[in-house]
């Protein structure tokens, strides 16, 4: 027994130190669960991990960290001081892949992407390993006379002109309409473009003749006026944006889905309306709007919104608003994933649309597990599902893209 605590006391060191291969993880993690106490123990550290993510992400602070040393020691037994607080931020600021722990039925993930280092002195290359990276497939915009104009980040100036208003793409996957007059004159008609996002693709920054910005995720598209007419300004959504709308008390801002309504006058919000999600959810950042249901009755299916407020509309229901953390469905825009106690089948949805490929979801082993941390959506797949899959009895297999056991 004194000879198997000195190998698992040795094991969580290394593991302290950033030294355990992804097998020795697991058995550290598989010890600690072996009996009540270690379970116990387990839980408690969850709680402690998602307080520190309520402050920030990804940097918990040092006291928790050192709490959280202190009790793993204590329950196989003292060992040279280190720090943990040191090994996690040195490894989130190294950039590297790490499962911070697995218990509880929750999986802690941090992800950040790093430069592929080549080993010197090999005279065997290994056969090199197909990467699916996200960005792959081209957004495109169709004009109102059917054109369909592919959007290219080497392509910086004038796109095509839509009556008086000038489509133009600036470098990071941005797109502006600026036209000679934000309004639509008497006599001529609304020109409709629609902005498509594939699977696959990069999210873009649309900026409409209003000044009003929008993100608009992968497998999304939004249907827009090139300008707005002197009374009303309104967009149709299918998938996900992000929205900040310039503020004009006149003319309303309206964003239409196949389910909901959303009126504002300015403000920020997420409108998330992807059919296979079962659910369309319209998150308020910052402002007020005003949800209703398409073609519901306004008392029991309309809801004002306040800030960090979410209203969640599944058709054939009603709308119910809860209190949200609006980073987690906002995070996308900036280039990350925030996870908090998200269900396997939705984040392998949110990963399947990024990468366009499909992910088997329907894995028993998986149906109550839930996922917290961050992930860095400029990752590739392969790193993305190995991290996931630490841990756990699975491998990803990038040739059939699925999980199978080890």
């Amino acid at each position: 027994m004194a000879e198997e605590m000195d190998y698992y006391k040795q094991l969580l060191q290394r593991y302290l130190d950033n030294d355990c291969t992804p097998q020795e993880v697991e058995e550290v993690l598989h010890f600690l669960q072996q009996d009540a106490a270690g379970k116990v123990l387990l839980e408690q550290m969850q709680a402690e991990f998602e307080a520190a993510m309520e402050l920030a992400v990804p940097a918990i602070s040092a006291s928790v960290s050192m709490n959280l040393h202190r009790r793993l020691t204590e329950k196989i037994g003292p060992g040279p001081a280190r720090p943990f607080y040191r090994r996690l931020l040195f490894r989130i600021a190294a950039a590297a892949l790490l499962v911070l722990l697995v218990g509880a039925g929750t999986y802690y993930l941090f992800l950040k992407t790093q430069p592929k280092k080549e080993t010197a002195g090999n005279n065997h290359p290994a056969t090199p390993v197909q990467f699916t990276p996200p960005g792959r497939n081209k957004a495109y915009i169709t004009t109102s006379n059917g054109q369909q104009i592919i959007l290219d980040s080497a392509v910086n100036g004038t796109l095509a002109q839509q009556g008086n208003a000038n489509i133009m793409q600036l470098a990071d996957d941005q797109v502006i309409y600026r036209a000679d007059s934000p309004l639509a004159t008497s006599h001529s008609p609304l020109a409709y473009n629609t902005l498509t996002v594939p699977r696959g693709g990069r999210m873009v920054t649309l900026t409409l003749a209003d000044g009003t910005r929008v993100w608009v995720n992968a497998a999304s598209s939004i249907r827009y006026p090139t300008v707005f007419t002197s009374h009303e300004r309104m967009v149709e959504l299918t998938g996900e944006a992000y929205f900040e709308v310039t503020h004009d008390r006149d003319r309303p801002f309206a964003v239409r889905t196949s389910q909901v309504a959303v009126q504002v006058l300015g403000t920020r919000f997420n409108v998330s309306a992807y059919e296979e999600d079962g659910q369309q959810q319209v998150v308020l950042v910052d402002g007020s709007v005003k949800v209703t249901a398409n073609g519901s009755h306004p008392a029991a299916y309309s809801a004002q919104l306040l800030p960090n407020q979410m209203a969640g509309y599944t058709n054939g229901g009603q709308l119910i608003v809860t209190a949200v953390n609006t980073e987690e469905y906002t995070s996308w825009t900036k280039g990350y994933l925030l996870l908090k106690r998200t269900p396997w089948e939705q984040l392998m949805r949110r990963l399947s649309r990024h990468y366009d490929v499909n992910i088997n979801t329907h894995i028993p082993a998986f149906k109550e597990e839930t996922f917290s941390g961050r992930l860095d959506l400029q990752a590739n797949l392969e790193d993305m599902m190995n991290l996931i899959c630490t841990g756990t009895p699975f491998i990803y297999q990038p040739t059939e893209r699925k999980l199978i056991r080890r």
